[in-house]
């Protein structure tokens, strides 16, 4: 949804590539794991077996939380698994995530949908994501957010349509640095989707947008 809630087509991803997602990720969260217990058990000898326990829970959970938080939102929701499957995480309304949706997202996984209630099985995330309508999983649902194919299977645009040549004066001194992430966005979505939509729709939203952009 962009604008005044006027709906754009965003393919949701489907379980199977969203566990695939995961379980690259997860490979790279455990060989980490493993490399940090390594160097851990190398140099901490001395370090009492309290203190060691200690140690190598902050690390987990450091691990666990830290990957996914840090990177959906250095790359406004992409984590290396999700760049491979062509995902990525946006708000509910089809804009990029910050900080607070990745934090929710990473604490809700290693609370509820991967880790503790899931005994790091994911049955949690599994069974919710399978009975929401757009697939989300707690996670999810708690920080506004869902997970969308950028990459499509099928043939189609999926690019921005070439300039009209006779804008290409004013488009090379254009400047659109000023406008909001989400007010881009929604202008992209549409310029990608215009011929798929109905022509009355079309010529409402390009309305709306171009208000917008010149606001």
């Amino acid at each position: 949804m962009i604008g005044e809630a006027v709906e754009l087509d965003v393919r949701t991803a489907r379980l199977p590539s969203r566990a695939l997602s995961f379980t690259v990720d997860a490979a790279i969260m455990g060989a980490g794991l493993v490399a940090l217990m390594l160097a851990m058990a190398a140099a901490g000898d001395d370090l009492d077996t309290a203190l060691a326990v200690a140690v190598s829970l902050t690390v987990t959970v450091g691990v666990l939380v830290g990957y996914p938080l840090l990177w959906e939102t250095l790359t406004r929701g992409r984590s290396p698994g999700k760049y491979a499957m062509g995902l990525r995480v946006v708000r509910t309304d089809g804009g990029p995530i910050v900080f607070r949706h990745a934090l929710a997202r990473a604490l809700a996984g290693f609370l509820v949908d991967f880790g503790l209630l899931s005994a790091g099985t994911g049955l949690v995330a599994v069974v919710v994501s399978a009975s929401s309508r757009r697939g989300q999983r707690v996670g999810d649902l708690l920080a506004g957010t869902i997970v969308v194919r950028e990459r499509l299977p099928h043939a189609g645009m999926t690019t921005l349509p070439p300039a009209d040549p006779a804008l290409a004066a004013w488009a090379t001194g254009c400047e659109l640095s000023r406008l909001s992430d989400d007010l881009a966005l929604a202008g992209r979505q549409f310029l990608v989707r215009a011929p798929q939509l109905a022509p009355s729709t079309r010529a409402a939203l390009a309305e709306r947008l171009a208000a917008d952009v010149a606001a």
